[in-house]
């Protein structure tokens, strides 16, 4: 199937559409199925901790962050380091040990398409500096958007973090794309579907660094909610 092409078959349930328009293959995905706004875009839409931070934080900060943590020549596969959440979704260590292989196979999978893609090295994805990096983000976070956190709050170097944590998507997705093209990865032009009318979002869905305004979910005394701009 034509990554550009529609599904044929409704039935097929290992496929999915993207941000850009595009489809993605679980079980067999190609470097042509893989965008950088796509990956900006839907890690800037997946919250870290299972959303039970306060307030949200994406795994899009998350990973500039790591980035900025390591050498130079790490930094552009540390970048990209959960990128397949943006397919995948992030989903908390305890889960995925009860997925067992499936999950662990699909990642695997996925950043072998993505590595082809932006060139990445996937023995750095996974090097000891990435993932000291990644702990020390994730003991920095816990602390900082979690009610409890076992480990001590780790001290970042000057420069790492110069904004206050917590970006909106829309910002987080900006950011994503500028770290990316500092690394040398500029953004290719996407064609992406037309937006649909304000009055025909839901009113339980956010709209993600669209340029739309950010909807709220307001309860009502009847429980059904209303729908107004923030």
């Amino acid at each position: 199937m034509g990554v550009n092409q529609p599904v044929d078959d409704p039935t097929v349930e290992h496929i999915i559409q993207t941000a850009s328009g595009l489809y993605y293959d679980y079980l067999k995905p190609e470097p042509d199925m893989i965008r950088l706004s796509d990956i900006a875009h839907q890690l800037a839409g997946t919250c870290r901790f299972s959303a039970a931070c306060d307030p949200w934080y994406s795994v899009a900060e998350h990973s500039v962050l790591v980035s900025r943590l390591v050498p130079e020549p790490f930094k552009l596969d540390a970048l990209f380091h959960d990128s397949p959440e943006a397919y995948l979704w992030d989903v908390p260590k305890p889960a995925k040990a009860l997925y067992g292989r499936t999950y662990v196979e699909l990642t695997d999978l996925c950043e072998i398409a993505i590595g082809e893609a932006f060139g990445l090295d996937l023995a750095k994805l996974h090097s000891r500096e990435v993932q000291e990096a990644d702990t020390t983000m994730l003991n920095y976070e816990g602390n900082e958007l979690l009610p409890h956190w076992s480990a001590d709050k780790p001290t970042l170097p000057p420069g790492i973090l110069d904004w206050r944590i917590g970006l909106l998507p829309r910002q987080a997705k900006q950011l994503f794309l500028t770290e990316a093209a500092k690394l040398g990865r500029p953004i290719k032009v996407d064609v992406a579907p037309p937006l649909p009318p304000l009055e025909d979002v839901p009113a339980w869905k956010r709209r993600l660094g669209t340029g739309h305004e950010q909807l709220a979910f307001i309860p009502t005394t009847k429980g059904t909610g209303s729908c107004e701009t923030m």
